[in-house]
């Protein structure tokens, strides 16, 4: 899903999260928010870190990150359609 959409919406659906499910978002996918000082925006890295070393760096489950994963995304993702349809492209 985060790789079909552009740097701009994917920023704006960011928004739509609570804190901790932006880290966990931006942490498995590879992204950095730059500070807006520094022309804001997001930073695609390779690398995104695993369940594991979220989960331990949250001390709980990985099963625990994997829900708030799934529940993030399924945030954004009704945040972009609900986006298409005030926009008339539905």
């Amino acid at each position: 899903f985060l790789k079909t959409v552009d740097r701009i919406t994917v920023r704006t659906l960011l928004g739509t999260l609570d804190a901790k499910e932006r880290e966990i978002i931006c942490r498995r996918y590879g992204l950095t928010r730059v500070r807006e000082e520094e022309g804001g925006g997001l930073t695609h890295y390779d690398e995104g870190a695993t369940l594991e070393q979220l989960a331990s760096e949250h001390s709980v489950s990985r099963e625990r990150i994997r829900q708030i994963e799934y529940e993030a995304l399924r945030k954004m993702r009704r945040a972009y359609n609900g986006k298409l349809s005030e926009n008339g492209r539905r």
